[in-house]
């Protein structure tokens, strides 16, 4: 069975969707590429399905935002569904088309022609327009890569096997929380003893090789006996932040996972979770997904190809 009721499954799908077109040049160039933008759009989407949803039916909204008085009759499911349109097609112009078609099917399917330009309608739409105000400020972030290394303690430098290396999304920090708060008593980073020292041995020049030798393109290609074996490249996949072709970003893998056991459970037991418990276990997830990095002043750095979170 499938988790989620089919009204909601269906933009379930569609943010994924998007984020897998978004990251394959044959279908865009690209609006919310990277693990930040496109964490960030999965959150805010997720959230917005959810949130007009729940207006609708009195429960707990997961972002708190302004909005007008709740339509009298409102439909929850056209509330959700034109809020997550919303916050799509804003967040990505360049898959309107696409955008476009999939409302008039999500219509078409759940027999919703004729709510279409009602009141569920449009305060669905501006339920999607209050979420997207929390992110107002993120192009800024996003293209504004100004990060240099101070070299003082907790702080991240360049490898030094690799000093040109660049640094990614270095702003998003600075970047407006969706939901969560700072994260205090942070565990310090592997290897590290104190404020000062570092542990001498060569655990990371270690991990390094260990990528570079694993992560070759063809694992066929590699050194004999280092051809990866299924599990690695198993990991290698559920890790790649790449925004690789046909596939994406990790988040858009994550939340694959959270509606592959969301269905397990449905099928074991289709009364365990009701529509409204599964709906908002995969929008708080999303949401929680699209605070990696952002409000913590975290910065990313590229290693072999892959974005590591310091």
């Amino acid at each position: 069975m499938s988790a989620l009721e089919e009204k909601n499954r269906f933009w379930a799908e569609v943010v994924l969707e998007c984020n897998r077109r978004d990251h394959t040049n044959s279908l865009s160039a690209g609006n919310q590429r990277g693990p930040f933008r496109s964490a960030r759009v999965l959150g805010m989407a997720m959230a917005a399905l959810h949130d007009g949803y729940a207006l609708v039916t009195g429960d707990i909204r997961l972002l708190t935002t302004a909005v007008g008085p709740v339509p009298a009759g409102a439909d929850k499911h056209m509330v959700g569904a034109s809020a997550c349109h919303e916050v799509l097609r804003r967040r990505y112009p360049l898959l309107a088309w696409y955008l476009d078609a999939s409302w008039r099917d999500w219509l078409e399917m759940t027999g919703g022609t004729a709510l279409a330009g009602s009141a569920s309608e449009v305060f669905g739409r501006t339920v999607g327009t209050s979420i997207l105000s929390i992110g107002d400020q993120d192009p800024i972030h996003a293209t504004a890569n100004t990060y240099e290394p101070t070299h003082a303690p907790y702080t991240h430098d360049r490898p030094a096997n690799d000093p040109n290396q660049g640094f990614a999304g270095s702003s998003w920090g600075h970047a407006k929380r969706l939901l969560a708060t700072h994260v205090i008593g942070f565990p310090k980073p592997p290897a590290r003893m104190d404020a000062e020292v570092v542990d001498p041995d060569s655990h990371y020049l270690g991990d390094f090789d260990r990528t570079a030798l694993k992560g070759v393109l063809d694992r066929r290609t590699g050194p004999q006996g280092n051809a990866r074996t299924l599990e690695e490249e198993t990991t290698g996949i559920f890790w790649g932040y790449d925004g690789a072709q046909e596939i994406g970003t990790p988040p858009r893998l994550y939340m694959q996972v959270v509606l592959a056991v969301l269905d397990n459970i449905d099928t074991r037991d289709p009364v365990a979770l009701s529509e409204y418990d599964e709906l908002r276990i995969a929008a708080a997830v999303s949401v929680t997904v699209s605070m990696t990095g952002v409000g913590t002043k975290t910065v990313t750095t590229n290693v072999l190809g892959h974005t590591t979170i310091q």
